[in-house]
């Protein structure tokens, strides 16, 4: 993939550059405890969710497949290299996103990543940083280019 962007909902600098989490702010989904911190959460991951329907309707994207899933629950709801429609998929990320499986989400133009602490990664054939822009997205999520370590 030519083009790699990693999404995060921090905005804050360390001394290195790095993004990083305010001492106070959750980083994962087992951190959330209490109405305003589940509203606050159900925003950002709604925004992340927005971030992969939007990327696959602007490729003109009807699927995705699963890759190195790993099932914690042992749910068996997914497979791994199983095709999924986009709302299926967003379901998937869903899931990733609440620590219930991880998985990376892929086409032959796309793939969605996700990292610890709240990372996501979109690696792509197609410039996606003026979209992103144009789109608003840049202002609910921090969008920057930076390869994905999981390619």
């Amino acid at each position: 993939m030519q083009y790699s962007y990693r999404i995060t909902k921090y905005f804050s600098s360390g001394g290195n550059g790095k993004l990083i989490s305010d001492s106070d702010e959750w980083t994962s989904f087992s951190q959330i405890r209490g109405d305003i911190l589940e509203m606050e959460y159900q925003l950002i991951e709604n925004n992340y969710l927005s971030i992969i329907k939007a990327t696959c309707n602007h490729l003109h994207i009807n699927n995705l497949m699963t890759m190195d899933l790993e099932d914690y629950n042992h749910d068996k709801l997914v497979e791994n290299k199983q095709q999924l429609t986009i709302d299926e998929a967003i379901l998937v990320a869903k899931k990733v996103l609440r620590e219930e499986l991880w998985c990376k989400l892929i086409s032959q133009d796309v793939e969605f990543h996700f990292g610890y602490d709240f990372y996501m990664y979109v690696t792509s054939t197609h410039k996606l940083l003026n979209f992103y822009i144009k789109n608003g997205f840049n202002k609910k999520l921090n969008v920057e280019e930076f390869p994905s370590p999981y390619l």
